[in-house]
């Protein structure tokens, strides 16, 4: 017969496992909290500094954090979907020219053409899916944006006791409190410095594209936010169709002056400054795989993916980092 504590342990695993049952439709609002309170938590030690309590340096910290972030991505959101639901109503007249852009003729019946379709095609296939299934998408939406913001707020001010909680459950080990430590430095330096630079990499956007008068530019702005998100490449991905754009209807000099004015502003303090020192000298994890932990995190499980698989490589990382010393001091 088991004794107690199998039995115990046993129940506990079916708890756990029917917990995350219940938690999965919500995965994406606890993960980006979980992400939100990890980059909240050197302000929140700031506010603790200048004396204020746990529970008022959790809250402020959230607002500091959350409302930018969110900011940023709803007036985006908002402005995409106001771009699309022209472009829906007005697609059987759309033309190049509405757009200022100058083209040869034979290009824009082209394209003209692949639009129509393509834009014929995604009316049809929203038409398929049902009132209920958008109002429950944007409804699970706007509650995953609810649970980001109260896990950020409940992580900061009680992670700690938490993850206390947590250790207690584990056997006595110096090498889980070194793999732990480790862990938490190669997160801070994946997750703290990206988002930190994101927001100001979004702000940087914002007044570039609209002194260049740059269409849609709060969409566009978004774009920047999440590319900043993934190393490498980053903002390139979103800088240079607006270059191409720029150059088809104002000509080479104000495409030129704006990439130009777009790399110095935006992408270099944060490309080729801020983030290599972050990503090399902080996580000793190599910026190609985090590119391909993020965007194929963000393929394979959404929104949730995107910042679940850059943890995963940060806790293989950290193992390894944990092994290499042990092994040197042995």
């Amino acid at each position: 017969m088991m004794d107690d504590k199998k039995i115990l342990t046993i129940a506990s695993l079916i708890a756990v496992l029917l917990l995350f049952y219940v938690f999965f439709p919500f995965l994406d609002g606890i993960v980006i909290g979980l992400v939100l309170a990890y980059i909240g938590r050197p302000l929140k030690r700031w506010f603790m500094e200048k004396g204020l309590s746990p529970r008022t340096s959790s809250l402020i910290t959230s607002l500091c954090i959350v409302v930018p972030v969110i900011t940023i991505l709803a007036f985006g959101i908002a402005e995409m979907i106001d771009a699309l639901v022209y472009m829906l109503n007005n697609y059987s007249s759309f033309t190049l020219s509405t757009t200022g852009i100058t083209v040869p003729h034979w290009l824009e019946v082209r394209f003209e053409g692949v639009l129509k379709s393509t834009l014929s095609l995604l009316i049809s296939t929203l038409l398929k899916v049902s009132t209920l299934k958008y109002a429950w998408g944007i409804a699970l939406l706007l509650i995953n944006f609810l649970i980001a913001i109260l896990s950020c707020y409940f992580l900061l001010k009680d992670g700690k006791s938490l993850f206390e909680a947590f250790m207690k459950i584990l056997p006595p080990s110096k090498i889980l409190n070194l793999y732990f430590k480790r862990l938490d430095n190669v997160l801070n330096g994946i997750f703290v410095g990206s988002l930190y630079s994101a927001i100001l990499v979004a702000f940087l956007s914002l007044a570039v594209f609209t002194f260049f008068d740059v269409p849609y530019p709060l969409a566009c702005t978004s774009l920047m936010f999440i590319a900043s998100l993934v190393p490498l490449f980053s903002g390139v991905m979103v800088l240079v169709p607006i270059g191409v754009y720029k150059y088809l209807v104002a000509g080479t000099p104000d495409a030129i002056l704006f990439l130009v004015v777009s790399s110095i502003v935006i992408y270099a303090p944060t490309e080729l400054i801020a983030r290599p020192y972050i990503v090399s000298v902080k996580t000793h994890v190599h910026p190609f795989l985090l590119l391909i932990s993020f965007i194929g995190g963000g393929i394979a499980g959404g929104i949730a993916g995107f910042f679940l698989a850059p943890m995963l490589v940060g806790a293989i990382n950290a193992a390894y980092l944990v092994y290499t010393e042990e092994s040197d001091s042995s």
